[in-house]
């Protein structure tokens, strides 16, 4: 009897450090998973689309005319994304009076993808180092459209993404990242929006 009591006691004290033992090494991976998934929803994703993205691009013009010989798309215009993916563009100068422009059409989300990548590109997003904002194309901080006109063709551009909103001011004729991108999310815009060609 002491004997098989002795073999049953050291079989149930085996059992029980092999249950504890499986048991920490499941709390121990389960522990893992949590923290594993925290760090990676800090490090932010610079290169994906905030869902809050919207940009409005209105196209100034010295004299607000088309200048001859100029594609087709350079015209005065105001064009709106919204962030559900709503586009609003309106022909014609726009006034500080002005209304929102009226409803063109809804744009699929790769058409929204590509514009934010373009403003992205020409560092104007202010979702990286390389923002552009000291550009001799670019003036930011750009709150209200400039009241004496312009002298060369210019964007006044709002973009919004990841809760914070910037404006600038973009001169389209010069040649850096930021006018050469502004140029091509104008166009772009005009080609969806149906005014011109939109051949930048």
């Amino acid at each position: 009897m002491d004997a098989s009591h002795t073999l049953a006691s050291m079989v149930y004290a085996r059992a029980f450090i092999l249950v504890l033992t499986l048991a920490s090494l499941v709390g121990a991976c389960g522990s893992l998973t949590p923290a594993e998934s925290r760090v990676r929803e800090e490090v932010p994703d610079v290169g994906r689309m905030p869902p809050d993205f919207a940009v409005s691009a209105t196209l100034l013009l010295p004299g607000d005319v088309a200048t001859p010989g100029a594609p087709t798309w350079v015209r005065p215009a105001w064009y709106v994304v919204e962030a559900d993916g709503r586009l609003r563009a309106r022909e014609g100068v726009r006034t500080p009076a002005a209304t929102l422009p009226p409803l063109v059409r809804q744009l699929r989300y790769e058409d929204v993808r590509e514009l934010w990548s373009t403003v992205r590109a020409g560092g104007l997003a202010g979702d990286t180092n390389a923002d552009v904002v000291d550009s001799v194309s670019v003036a930011s901080g750009v709150q209200e459209l400039p009241r004496a006109g312009v002298i060369r063709p210019t964007v006044a551009l709002y973009v919004s993404g990841s809760g914070k909103r910037r404006g600038y001011l973009v001169d389209i004729s010069m040649d850096d990242a930021a006018a050469q991108r502004t140029r091509d999310l104008t166009a772009r815009l005009a080609v969806l929006a149906g005014v011109g060609q939109g051949e930048p």
